[in-house]
């Protein structure tokens, strides 16, 4: 049914495509500029809309370079936060931003990040170039990773990472074959051409390299998820077994986030799904909560948590956790020696 009545937006599809066809033609041509910034530039994207991994992969690199000393600032939009103006998100040792000025991702990742104990950077701004500039000047960071910026060229980059989610290309093979508003592509599937690596999303699925990724000659990896556990606000492990589990997320693609409970030998009261980036109220922990004894244990995505954590009462009077998820890359020696040759052998 949704596919049916996607069809009768093609046109706007096609006024789409030629847009994008345009403005990338203008870059390739030099008429649209793109900035050198001084820093190693490293991009995640994808070509899709949402529920890719772009953020748990961005903390999957950030990690990567700080373990081996090196300091990483991640710069990112920070999608639907309250303003337009930089904002520090972590500043190498503590966070001083607020979800509302910098969005939840940031503030996800940087949560994530602290855990190391070691120097990093998170920033947020509208115009990537003078929010990497910004960085730069003020942090001196080793390399810039700038999160969900493929189609971002304003910036010239030493490496493009694109993820695609595997299980979302097979189910959706029309949404995926056309830009948007018809289809779920964010641009042309051929424009795959333009990254230097090609991440294949499985999640927590099984999936060999897609046919439609082999044909691009690129270095494709296969990500996988595991998880690692379920967590409370001050990082304790909970064991979930012979539980109550009321089970919700705000994200893309929640399918893959519920679909890990089967797993458990708890008792799966609800599943809630709400729409991606979603701005919790307390009607919602209502919602929630409605029904359901002090014991049921509430468990949300990282993602999530960083907004539910607010809402204090709910997290104090209730079991409320959040599922750690541990991403496992397959050659992943091959994947940071590429890293590492593109962004400091070849200055």
């Amino acid at each position: 049914m949704i596919n049916f009545l996607r069809i009768f937006l093609i046109p706007f599809s096609l006024i789409y495509l030629l847009i994008i066809y345009i403005r990338n033609h203008f870059y390739n041509i030099g008429i649209l500029k793109s900035h050198k910034i001084s820093k190693p530039i490293i991009s995640i994207g994808n070509i899709s809309t949402g529920g890719t991994g772009k953020s748990p992969f961005t903390v999957f690199l950030a990690n990567y370079f700080i373990v081996n000393n090196l300091k990483p600032a991640i710069v990112s939009r920070g999608y639907k936060r309250e303003s337009n103006n930089i904002e520090t998100v972590f500043d190498g040792s503590v966070i001083n931003s607020t979800l509302d000025k910098c969005g939840d991702e940031p503030l996800m990742m940087a949560n994530s990040l602290s855990l190391l104990n070691k120097e990093f950077f998170i920033v947020t701004g509208s115009d990537r170039v003078k929010t990497s500039d910004f960085v730069i000047n003020k942090f001196n960071p080793d390399v810039i990773i700038l999160d969900d910026a493929y189609q971002h060229r304003r910036i010239k980059r030493d490496v493009d990472i694109v993820l695609i989610d595997a299980e979302d290309m097979n189910k959706n093979k029309f949404l995926n074959s056309i830009v948007l508003p018809a289809g779920n592509l964010r641009e042309n599937f051929g424009n795959l051409a333009g990254a230097d690596i090609i991440i294949q999303n499985n999640k927590f699925g099984n999936f060999k390299i897609l046919d439609k990724l082999k044909k691009f000659e690129k270095d494709v990896f296969i990500l996988n998820y595991r998880v690692k556990g379920f967590f409370d606000l001050y990082n304790k492990e909970f064991d979930i077994s012979g539980k109550d589990v009321c089970a919700f997320a705000g994200i893309a693609k929640p399918d893959s986030f519920f679909s890990k409970f089967r797993n458990y030998d708890c008792n799966i009261v609800d599943l809630i799904s709400f729409r991606d980036h979603h701005n919790y109220s307390l009607d919602d922990i209502s919602r929630l909560t409605q029904n359901t004894s002090k014991e049921t244990f509430f468990i949300t995505t990282e993602k999530d948590f960083v907004k539910i954590k607010n809402f204090s009462t709910f997290v104090k009077n209730f079991n409320v956790l959040f599922m750690k998820i541990e991403l496992i890359l397959e050659e992943s020696d091959k994947f940071f020696d590429i890293i590492k040759d593109n962004i400091f052998n070849n200055k």
